[in-house]
């Protein structure tokens, strides 16, 4: 049963530092993405402030 329970506490800890890091490279890779200067924060942030105005 002790077995058991590590098991799945590992296997959801696994799971969770696995979508924190797909987070992290996601956004990275969203930065460094020049080809598409409109997926980059500062000009989504940009056009969310224009379109408040």
């Amino acid at each position: 049963m002790f077995l058991e329970v590590v098991l799945v506490l590992g296997w959801l800890l696994f799971c969770v530092l696995a979508a924190v890091a797909l987070g992290a490279w996601y956004r990275r890779q969203e930065r460094l993405d020049v080809r598409s200067p409109n997926l980059t924060g500062a000009a989504r942030q940009e056009d969310l402030s224009t379109r408040v105005r």
